[in-house]
C-alpha cells in the first residue's frame, strides 16, 4: 500500500486591532500515521509602540493539532484578571475593542474614577491610566485583545494613578524620564493602601512625581535589574509597627498599609519618601498618620512627650488595631482614643491589639514620651502655694508608689497614692491644700520596682502660705 503525507499549511496575514499589526503564522502537518501542530505569532507592526520583533512560539503535539491552535490563540488573545470585593484600583493591560467603562466592568457597582487633582467619573478609559471601580463580590474579568509589552506613561507633577502592561514590571526597572522625578513609593490598593515592588498587570498604582514627565515601563527581560531601595526595607525593619484591619464579607480580616513609628536622627531622613497617596472614594479603608505619611520618626533624645494623630477611616463596623513593638531603651508609647474628655489609653509595650467600635467625634493618638532611667522627685510647683500645688515624680519601671505628706510634727496629713501601681515614666500628681493650715509640710515617697524590687525613698519640704 502506498503512503500518503498531506501537508496543511494555514496563514493569517494580517490581523489588526486598534492600531496594533500582528502577522500570525501557523502550520499543521500530516506525515504517515501521525500528526502534529506548532504555532508561532510575530509582531511585525505597532502603530507608535516599536516592539523591535517579539516572537512568542508554543509547539504541541496531538492528533487534533488544528483545535491546539485554536487554544493557543485563544491564550495570546485574552487574560483574566482578579477584582476584589468593593473599591479596586484597575488598568488596562491589553489593546481591547472597546474601552467603554460598561463594556470592560459590567458587573461595576459605580462609575470609574480617574484622578486629575482631584477624582473624576470616566465612561471610556484608556490604557496607561489606572481607575477607581467597586464591584459588590470578588471575581475574574477577562480582557479580550492584544497584549501590550510596553507602554510609556505620561504623569504629571504630584500625585498620578499610572496604569500596567501584560506582564509584571519590577517597579526599580521602570524609567524615568527625566530621570529621578519619582518621590515615592508605589502604592497599591487591597482593602487599604500597601507600597508595592512591582506593577502587577491589570491593576493600577500610585506615584509621585517631582516633575512631569514619562515613565516607561517594558517587560522585565527588556531591562536589567534595577538597585533594590535598600533604605525603605531598613527602616521598615528596625520600627515599632501598628496595623488597622476590617473583616471582609466572609468575616476574614485584611489589613490596610501599617503604619510604622519610632525612634531615629529626623536629620538624616528623607520622609517625604513615606507620603501616602490622596485618601480613596468614600467607604475605602484608609489609615495614615496626621503628617499623611505612613511612618514617623520622633528625636532620640525627646525632651518633651510628643502626641501624633492617626486618620483612620474605615467606612464603619468594628476594626482592629495591632501593634508589633521592637521597643527601643527610653521610649514609652501609648495610643489614645478620645471623644471630648473621655480618653482610651493603650500602654505599647509588646505585641497586642485591641478591637475598636467606630464612633463619631473619635479620634486617635500616638503618644511617645521618654522613660526616666532612675527613680526622682522633684520639688513641688509652684512653691510656696496656695491652694493648690503640683508633685511630680519619674519611674524608670512600673511601681508600687505611696506618696504621704506630713506636718511639722511629722504627723500624716494625707497620701495622695497608697501603694498604687503606677506605670513607668514622668507622673504627677495634684494636691489641694484648702483644707490644710499655712505652714511648712513636708512630702515623701515610696516606690518599689515591680520588675527589679527596687526600692527608692526621698523627702522634700513645701510651703503653704494662706
Amino acid at each position: 500500500m502506498k503512503s500518503f503525507t498531506i501537508i496543511l499549511a494555514l496563514s493569517f496575514i494580517p490581523v489588526t486591532s486598534l492600531a496594533q499589526t500582528h502577522l500570525l503564522q501557523a502550520s499543521v502537518v500530516s506525515a504517515g500515521g501521525g500528526s502534529s501542530a506548532s504555532t508561532s505569532y510575530k509582531m511585525i507592526q505597532t502603530v507608535g509602540q516599536p516592539v523591535g520583533g517579539m516572537t512568542i512560539s508554543s509547539a504541541n503535539h496531538n492528533d487534533l493539532g488544528f483545535w491546539y491552535l485554536q487554544d493557543a490563540l485563544k491564550k495570546f488573545y485574552s487574560a483574566s484578571y482578579s477584582l476584589s470585593e468593593g473599591w479596586n484600583l484597575v488598568s488596562i493591560p491589553r489593546t481591547v475593542p472597546d474601552y467603554r467603562k460598561s463594556a470592560l466592568f459590567p458587573t461595576a457597582t459605580t462609575t470609574a474614577f480617574a484622578y486629575t487633582g482631584s477624582y473624576k467619573p470616566r465612561d471610556t478609559l484608556a490604557n496607561g491610566t489606572g481607575y477607581w471601580v467597586k464591584f459588590p463580590i470578588a471575581q475574574q474579568r477577562t480582557y479580550n485583545g492584544t497584549p501590550r509589552i510596553t507602554d510609556t506613561l505620561e504623569v504629571k507633577s504630584n500625585w498620578n494613578i499610572i496604569g500596567s502592561i501584560a506582564q509584571a514590571v519590577p517597579v526599580n526597572s521602570i524609567t524615568q524620564d527625566p530621570p529621578n522625578i519619582v518621590m515615592s513609593q508605589y502604592f497599591a490598593y487591597g482593602n487599604g493602601y500597601h507600597s508595592s515592588s512591582e506593577i502587577e498587570p491589570g491593576k493600577a498604582y500610585w506615584v509621585k512625581t517631582s516633575a512631569a514627565g514619562k515613565l516607561i515601563l517594558n517587560t522585565p527581560s527588556a531591562q536589567s535589574p534595577g538597585a533594590i531601595d535598600a533604605k525603605h526595607v531598613e527602616i521598615s525593619d528596625e520600627l515599632n509597627s501598628l496595623t488597622v484591619s476590617r473583616p471582609d464579607h466572609k468575616g476574614i480580616q485584611t489589613d490596610a498599609q501599617p503604619l510604622l513609628f519610632g525612634a531615629g536622627k529626623l536629620d538624616k531622613q528623607d520622609m517625604t519618601q513615606f507620603e501616602m497617596p490622596p485618601a480613596g472614594p468614600a467607604g475605602s479603608l484608609d489609615v495614615r498618620f496626621g503628617s499623611n505619611r505612613f511612618v514617623e520618626l520622633v528625636p532620640e533624645n525627646l525632651a518633651e512627650p510628643q502626641e501624633i494623630p492617626i486618620s483612620i477611616e474605615t467606612g464603619g463596623g468594628p476594626f482592629t488595631l495591632t501593634w508589633k513593638m521592637k521597643e527601643r531603651a527610653g521610649m514609652r508609647y501609648k495610643l489614645l482614643e478620645k471623644k471630648g474628655e473621655r480618653i482610651i489609653s493603650h500602654q505599647l509595650t509588646a505585641n497586642g491589639s485591641v478591637t475598636v467600635e467606630p464612633e463619631e467625634g473619635k479620634s486617635f493618638v500616638l503618644r511617645v514620651e521618654s522613660v526616666p532611667t532612675k527613680y526622682t522627685l522633684y520639688q513641688n510647683y509652684p512653691n510656696p502655694w496656695n491652694p493648690t500645688t503640683t508633685i511630680r515624680y519619674d519611674l524608670p519601671e512600673a511601681s508600687s508608689v505611696t506618696i504621704t505628706i506630713f506636718n511639722i510634727l511629722g504627723q500624716e496629713v494625707h497620701a495622695p497614692l497608697n501603694a498604687q501601681q503606677v506605670e513607668e515614666g514622668a507622673q504627677s500628681i495634684f494636691v489641694d491644700g484648702r483644707s490644710y493650715a499655712s505652714g511648712t509640710y513636708f512630702y515623701r515617697i515610696d516606690a518599689t520596682g515591680l520588675a527589679s524590687g527596687k526600692i527608692f525613698h526621698e523627702v522634700k519640704k513645701m510651703l503653704l502660705i494662706k
